[in-house]
Order: structure tokens, then sequence, then C-alpha cells
């Protein structure tokens, strides 16, 4: 919960693909994903107030080591954990998409012994066209680009926030500290309310919705952009806003969700791995491109690029909303 799992939650995507029924695989994808996401947003909070002095054997334990040492403890912790966890419950890749498949599985090779005296070459075609193959379409390719410019913009917010508020604010660090604890603790009611909304409201309208969040996230750091040359203190409250609205993670649970309603459940182990390879591949983009971004001008730039993105997948978005709720 710390640490968000990290890359070992593609396994769990993958686990819960596997065992659960596509009834519930949605919500569970959003109530999985919403921890995996929260941990990650609010580790860096709680993070920075970990730190504490102690020498222990002649080993000096500072405030610049003292959360390291405790996240490497909670790890120890959850290995031996894991040591123990029954070997029933994880299941093969494949084994539950055999039992979800038996029958068609059985109607198959019925139909071969038939028509094997008969037409052959017809026989190995329909037996080609059984061959699962995951179905490529627009759809799964907007809702990786929106996680993509989520992620990547969303990272930023993180990363580049405190630099802005220590070097062109001139905040104090405790001033910068309290800053992210109030945008955890609005990162932890938001997703509780979104995780109370998912039961009444469809994934693709609380997507929607994460959108227009971002929008007004980005609206906001431009408003910094332009008003880089006078600072005042309503840009404090404006740099709060920023980073509530953007922080990490909003869109990643509800894009996946969507993604295991429109794709085969074969292949959401696949899927939900992607998007996560995805997510770490915005992630270091985001945070590669923020590192130019210390002038007004570039700060510009970055944003006027932000809006261009957006604005696209918005409009993309859009356009298939109605497809986003079925499986074609």
């Amino acid at each position: 919960f710390l640490t968000g799992l990290d890359g070992g939650m593609a396994m769990l995507l993958g686990q819960i693909a596997l065992q659960i029924d596509e009834g519930s695989r949605g919500k569970s994808f959003l109530l999985f994903e919403g921890v995996y996401c929260l941990g990650s947003a609010i580790s860096p909070g709680i993070g920075s107030f970990i730190s504490f002095r102690i020498n222990i054997l002649g080993w000096d334990i500072n405030e610049g080591n003292s959360p390291g040492i405790v996240l490497a403890i909670v790890w120890l912790l959850f290995l031996i954990f894991s040591l123990f966890l029954p070997g029933t419950m994880w299941v093969e890749t494949g084994t539950r998409i055999e039992e979800l498949d038996v029958s068609a599985y059985e109607d198959e090779e019925r139909s071969s012994e038939y028509k094997q005296d008969g037409d052959q070459s017809l026989s190995e075609d329909h037996s080609s066209e059984k061959k699962p193959r995951i179905m490529w379409d627009s759809r799964i390719f907007c809702l990786f680009f929106l996680m993509f410019t989520n992620m990547g913009f969303s990272s930023t917010a993180t990363f580049y926030a405190p630099i802005l508020a220590l070097d062109h604010l001139h905040l104090q660090l405790i001033h910068t500290k309290l800053i992210f604890l109030n945008c955890t603790i609005f990162t932890l009611l938001v997703f509780t309310c979104f995780h109370v909304a998912s039961g009444y409201v469809e994934e693709r309208k609380l997507f929607a919705t994460v959108l227009l969040m971002q929008l007004s996230s980005i609206s906001f750091l431009t408003y910094l952009a332009f008003s880089w040359n006078q600072v005042t203190d309503i840009q404090y409250y404006i740099l709060l806003l920023y980073i509530c609205l953007g922080m990490p993670y909003f869109a990643y649970p509800f894009g996946n969700s969507i993604l295991s309603r429109i794709t085969d459940p074969q292949f959401a182990t696949f899927i939900q791995g992607l998007s996560l390879a995805i997510l770490h591949v915005a992630f270091i983009t985001g945070r590669v491109v923020v590192s130019f971004v210390f002038t007004q001008t570039s700060l510009t730039y970055f944003c006027f690029g932000l809006i261009i993105l957006w604005l696209v997948g918005i409009i993309w978005y859009g356009v298939l909303y109605k497809r986003m709720a079925v499986h074609d």
C-alpha cells in the first residue's frame, strides 16, 4: 500500500482477470487499482514525515535515510508474508480460460470429428478462426493515449511542484510538505468518492470527469506561467489546486476498468500489464520533459503542449464514448 506494489501489480491484475467473473471484474479492477494508485499518491507525503535520528551500533540513521530504511522493513515483511501464502491462491495462466471455454472447446472437437471425413480444408479454416487473438481497435489505443498523457502530466505535478514552490515562490520546506499533506488528504477523499460513485455511475462517465479535472489543473499551471514575474499570495493557493487536481493515477483505475469490459477476458492479463508498462513509460517521459522547464517561456510552451494533447484525447474519447461501454 505504501509503495503502490509497483510492477507486482501487473501479476495481481492478471489474477483478478482470471479468477473474477466478468460482471464483477470492472469493480474489482477499480478497487485494487484504486489502492495501488492511492498508495503511490500518498507515499511521498507519508515518507516526508517519517524521519528520525538514531544511532544503532555505530550506524547513523538520520532524516535522509530513515524513510528508505522504513520502506525496506515494510518490503521485508511483505516478502515474508508472501512466502506463507497458500499455493491454491494463484491460478495458472490459461486455467481459468479453459474452465470458462470448456463447452465451446467440446463443441469444436465434435465439429472437427464430424467433418474429419468431409471437407478437411473447411475444418482447418474453422479451427484457425477459433484461435483467440487480440482485436485491436481505436478504443484501446484511445484509452492508452489518455492514460499516457494523464500519467505524463500527473508525474510533473508531484515532481515539478516542489521545485516551483521552493525556487520560484520561495516557500519554506515545511510549507511545501504541508501542501503535499493537504493534497494527500484530498486524494484520499477523491478516491473514496469515486469508489462510492462507481456503484451508481458508469466508469466511462467517471473517466470523463477525471479528464475535466486534469484540464482544470493544466489551466492553473498555465496561469502560473503567465503570472511568472508577479509572485503573489494567490499563487500559493493556485499551486495547491494545481497539485490536488493533477495528482497521479485518477484516470488509471477507470481506464483499466473500461479496458476490462471492452476486451476479451482471455487477454485481460496482457492488456492490464501493457497499461502498467505505459504508465511507467509516461512517468519517466514526464519527468524527463519537465526537467527542462525552468523558465517562463519553457513553462508556457509546456502548458500549451499539454492543452493540445488533452484536447485531442478528449475529442477522441468523445467520438468513441458510446462504444466504451460494450464489448464488440
